[in-house]
């Protein structure tokens, strides 16, 4: 990576650009390129196609002075039009389409190792959440972006220290939030998340970068980070989950990020959601018995949120965790520890003297400043979906029977519709934890 600093009143700082500067010339395709995307411009591939021959060429003078730089000002110049046109939404379906949507990371990275550090710690300053929820720099004189792939979160020459993604990712700088916690809230708002394959790795790659091959519960010591990496986490497993063929390792090793994250962050049923959605991979790899122990996990971590509730007489809440414990335990067929559940919620509604299914009653003061939880929904929409899983389909009947049978058997009321959603976690995992639940909840 350069070391050296650039003149003042430049508008390129690349390291072996000459002059660090493109012409007025240069400039204005660009201006009239980007005037012609926000307009609409049709049809946008010839509009593509014309900024990738032509910006990084503008008559015999341009040539010349390429040649004495030995080929490298068309390079870089080729790989800023690329870029540019990768971090526009049809750009990318564009690239796609000729098969050079690839090479975008590719030249990002070369771009980067291009920017001298001053200027580079500026623009990484300046981050934004892009289009397709890319990570996007830009030079700070001209509206020319790089959206930062897979590469730049990697090992090679130029690629992004573990100090400069932490800072990139996590700190808010001026913005309202960090990065992260955009894209997690952005994710928590649709139910089929908008990118590609190649952003979903590139951010995959930059929360591995962070963690720079430590525990994943290391990644932040603020509770909100953590959350935010959870959800998502989930997010990109869950696309991850659609892709065919689908990469199995990333997959499970992401799933089990998801849990270790939720349970830093202290939530009980983000991390059960986790937990049953890997139950359901395993079911689909066939590993039948780890599947149910991971459903059992799934069921014990519902039933914590479901006591967590129940502490703040949350009774309607507590009834949804109390259901999805329920077919968490029926997945993993193990009747007696769903029975208890059932018991434990009757006991503590009854205790309360509240009518089951009735509304909330209302705190004291001191259980207000006691419980002052957060009782969102669950964080993500998602719920982890894989393709030809007739195991896993056969599986959740057979739950939703078994669970069926087990509340008419104890003259309980039918189960709630939801069904567990969310990614991840290996089976190597504490045990149960009922009898003092902490953290929030929802």
């Amino acid at each position: 990576m350069p070391m050296t600093n650039v003149p003042e009143n430049i508008n390129f700082p690349l390291h072996r650009y000459p002059d660090y500067t493109l012409s007025d010339a240069r400039v204005a395709r660009l201006e009239d390129f980007n005037t012609q995307v926000s307009l609409g411009a049709y049809p946008m591939d010839s509009l593509f196609k014309d900024f990738l021959a032509h910006f990084k060429y503008m008559g015999l003078c341009d040539a010349i002075r390429n040649s004495l730089s030995g080929g490298v000002k068309s390079r870089l110049l080729s790989c800023a039009a690329l870029c540019h046109i990768a971090s526009i939404g049809k750009g990318r379906d564009f690239l796609a389409t000729q098969g050079m949507l690839e090479y975008a990371d590719r030249d990002a990275l070369t771009l980067l190792n291009e920017i001298p550090l001053s200027e580079r710690k500026a623009m990484l300053g300046s981050a934004r959440l892009g289009e397709r929820y890319q990570i996007v720099i830009k030079f700070e004189k001209i509206d020319l972006n790089i959206p930062l792939g897979s590469l730049c979160f990697g090992n090679g020459q130029g690629a992004l220290t573990v100090e400069e993604t932490r800072t990139l990712l996590l700190d808010r700088g001026s913005r309202e939030c960090s990065l992260l916690q955009q894209f997690a809230r952005e994710m928590t708002q649709t139910r089929t998340p908008g990118f590609d394959a190649q952003i979903g790795h590139a951010w995959m790659s930059a929360i591995e970068r962070c963690v720079d091959g430590g525990d994943m519960a290391n990644f932040s010591r603020e509770r909100l980070d953590m959350l935010s990496l959870g959800t998502a986490l989930r997010a990109l497993a869950t696309k991850e989950a659609g892709y065919m063929p689908r990469n199995d390792g990333r997959l499970a090793n992401m799933l089990n990020q998801t849990r270790a994250a939720f349970q830093r962050a202290g939530n009980p049923k983000e991390c059960a959601l986790a937990y049953a959605d890997i139950g359901t991979y395993l079911l689909h790899s066939g590993e039948i018995n780890r599947a149910r122990e991971a459903y059992r996990y799934a069921g014990e971590a519902f039933d914590e949120a479901m006591c967590a509730l129940l502490a703040v007489k949350r009774v309607a809440d507590a009834k949804g965790c109390r259901d999805l414990a329920l077919q968490a335990y029926g997945n993993a067929r193990d009747d007696e520890a769903a029975a208890s559940v059932l018991d434990r919620f009757n006991s503590v509604a009854g205790r309360q003297s509240l009518e089951i299914g009735g509304g909330d009653a209302p705190l004291t003061p001191r259980e207000v400043e006691g419980h002052r939880a957060d009782w969102r929904p669950a964080l993500s929409p998602f719920h982890l979906s894989l393709p030809g899983a007739i195991a896993s389909q056969l599986a959740s009947a057979e739950s939703a029977s078994r669970s069926a049978a087990l509340r008419k058997r104890l003259s309980i009321d039918s189960p709630a519709s939801e069904t567990p959603k969310g990614p991840s976690t290996p089976i190597t995992v504490p045990g149960s934890r009922r009898g003092s639940p902490q953290g929030d909840v929802n």
